[in-house]
């Protein structure tokens, strides 16, 4: 989700509570029958909009160190692999040996194979620049990567003959950094499970349909100005407030 969005969130749960407090002041000339625009109802989506606000709040920042930790352990991995490949080459390995280590070394890079396979969106059409779309072969997933770069590994460590020098380039310095490529990525895939909650929590407490804070912000409005008149000086005070969802 994006920054952006992450903000108006917080700026609907603060035009929210100005909402609350401007009515709650109108006293009993505020007297709505539907239970969810009343001053009680109010103030429970209140604290439950501030507490789900909180909650994504204390759950982002593992998240974002933990991204942060797997960009560095991923980090480099296909340029050491193409050294790794150089080296194998100059000590003349079996051709098949170095065509297994080319490709993994390609995919860890997320080169394409071939060139791009154009398909057309009609099939009775002729392919133009404009009428088709291409089919996506990117193996660039962090999974993806750990795969490809284990496979690398595991075909370098079954050739005696590769004992490079180099102490970044050899099988057991790459062991390690593969370790810390999957430790990295379990760790992303752990914390992002209580974030992707909190989000979903706040998410349903501030946009679910007619109880949701957005919606019944909007009914109360409606209701003021029906109840007061669109020139009275409640419905100015609180016309402008302004509340907004987030884009599909």
């Amino acid at each position: 989700m994006k920054k952006n969005y992450e903000t108006g969130h917080a700026k609907n749960v603060e035009n929210f509570s100005k909402l609350n407090e401007i009515v709650i002041s109108f006293g009993g000339k505020y007297a709505p029958s539907d239970v969810r625009l009343q001053p009680s109802n109010l103030n429970a989506v209140k604290t439950a909009a501030v507490a789900a606000l909180e909650t994504v709040n204390v759950a982002n920042p593992p998240f974002l160190q933990a991204l942060s930790r797997r960009e560095t352990a991923f980090d480099g991995i296909p340029k050491l692999a193409s050294r790794a490949l150089a080296i194998a080459e100059t000590l003349h390995l079996d051709p098949a040996t170095i065509n297994a280590l080319k490709e993994l070394v390609r995919k860890l890079y997320g080169r394409r194979a071939a060139p791009k396979k154009v398909v057309p969106q009609n099939p009775d059409a002729e392919v133009t620049g404009k009428e088709h779309k291409y089919i996506s072969v990117s193996q660039l997933s962090f999974d993806q990567r750990i795969e490809h770069f284990s496979q690398f590994v595991d075909v370098l460590a079954a050739e005696p003959a590769y004992q490079p020098a180099e102490q970044d380039l050899r099988v057991d310095s790459f062991s390690s950094r593969l370790a810390e490529m999957r430790a990295s990525n379990t760790v992303v895939t752990q914390v992002s499970i209580p974030l992707a909650n909190a989000r979903n929590n706040r998410n349903t407490i501030l946009y679910a349909p007619l109880t949701g804070l957005v919606d019944v912000a909007l009914d109360v409005k409606k209701y003021v100005r029906a109840a007061f008149g669109d020139k009275s000086i409640e419905y100015t005070e609180i016309k402008g407030i302004e509340f907004t969802r987030p884009k599909s």
